[in-house]
């Protein structure tokens, strides 16, 4: 066989290879969201509860003003990139983004 063969049985090959794993990645069901107050009980309520580390209270408008005077975009982004005592995300390392911000409306006054 020639080499010119040889390489494209080798393109063959790697093509059909990436196609399989293509289509299995795509035939697994997507996960749905989970619902805010799942999140909000494995993650956030341990702080968020009980002001842990100066982490504004749920619901307490005094505790959130300053916070959404920025705006929700900003306020999402200091959550997930992490901002004075608050790990990234939280600690919610496989939240969605639409996950944690549904955490955080859920937990504003």
């Amino acid at each position: 066989m020639s080499s010119r063969a040889q390489t494209a049985l080798l393109v063959a090959l790697i093509c059909a290879l990436f196609g399989s794993i293509a289509s299995a990645l795509a035939d697994e069901p997507a996960k749905a969201p989970r619902a805010p107050d799942a999140i909000l009980n494995q993650y956030c309520n341990v702080c968020h509860l009980t002001g842990w580390n100066g982490a504004p209270l749920s619901g307490d408008a005094n505790d959130w003003q300053t916070r959404l005077s920025t705006g929700f975009d900003s306020l999402f982004k200091n959550a997930k990139q992490g901002i004075n005592n608050m790990p990234p995300m939280g600690t919610c390392q496989d939240c969605t983004d639409a996950e944690l911000q549904a955490a955080i409306r859920k937990m504003l006054p």
